[in-house]
């Protein structure tokens, strides 16, 4: 299963390279909808799932977030077509936004295994001069 799974991985990331900078696999496929209103509530249910060792959808859960990510970010390049930068420049910050948080949330999780780069009040102080 192991050599499978490390196969398939090897073949996903072989077609998205291959994708480069031209080409975009446009299908929707884990797509759940509200994605500019669920991106942050579906990342939270995600990681609050890998708090629970015992929690089976977590990847799911996270795909999931990742295709708001997506949407996003397709939408982004849809205004840029329509020539309405407002709202493109918009949906990559929310896109930005959304990636920043799991690459905290990620790090907080590395922390807690002790391979950590950044203590967990290192991760949050930065957040101090936008509360301002």
């Amino acid at each position: 299963m192991k050599d499978q799974l490390s196969d398939y991985i090897n073949e996903v990331l072989g077609f998205y390279e291959v994708l480069g900078t031209d080409r975009v696999l446009n299908d929707h496929l884990h797509s759940q909808g509200g994605y500019n209103e669920w991106v942050f509530p579906r990342l939270q249910r995600a990681a609050l799932d890998q708090v629970d060792n015992n929690c089976r959808a977590t990847d799911s859960r996270y795909a999931i977030w990742a295709a708001d990510v997506k949407e996003i970010l397709l939408d982004a390049e849809s205004y840029l077509e329509q020539n309405n930068v407002e709202a493109s420049i918009r949906n990559i910050k929310l896109a930005i936004n959304a990636l920043s948080a799991y690459i905290d949330i990620k790090a907080l999780f590395d922390a807690k295994s002790g391979m950590r780069f950044n203590t967990p009040d290192e991760i949050i102080s930065r957040y101090e001069k936008f509360k301002k």
